[in-house]
């Protein structure tokens, strides 16, 4: 999942990978646009977070709401999860991380580009992927305790 996230990203012109706080994140020109978000905080989600114009969050959140949420610390200031493990429709994230991108660039660079790349989509993670303590040896280990 990480991976088509990073290619996704990373196919945008000027866009850098870096790491805040554990967790991977996409910016370009030092404006941060996505964030991929993996059980934070054990909230379940398998999401990307992207930074989209004023007024997008509540507008996807209404619309879709086992989709898109309000994700916690960057919610406030107008960032939406992207639930990628269950039913976000993968051209639709690729098209909302290039509009995230779009906002966060000048004019000039964002009119460069006039489609999302055109990444593979990923396949689900499994539940032992999010949360090692729902595999085997993570339940094997839960229970020795």
């Amino acid at each position: 999942m990480l991976t088509a996230i990073a290619e996704l990203c990373e196919a945008l012109p000027e866009v850098e990978s870096a790491r805040s706080r554990g967790a991977p994140i996409w910016k370009c020109r030092s404006k941060h646009f996505a964030t991929f978000s993996l059980n934070h905080h054990d909230c379940g989600h398998v999401a990307l977070l992207l930074k989209l114009p004023e007024g997008e969050q509540q507008r996807l959140v209404e619309m879709d709401p086992e989709v898109y949420y309000v994700p916690a610390y960057y919610g406030p200031s107008g960032w939406v999860g992207v639930e990628l493990n269950g039913g976000a429709e993968w051209g639709r994230v690729c098209s909302l991380t290039l509009a995230a991108w779009q906002s966060a660039v000048p004019k000039a660079l964002a009119a460069t580009v006039d489609a999302a790349p055109k990444i593979p989509a990923p396949r689900k993670m499994k539940p032992e992927e999010i949360d090692p303590f729902l595999g085997t040896r993570g339940a094997g280990l839960l229970e020795g305790l």
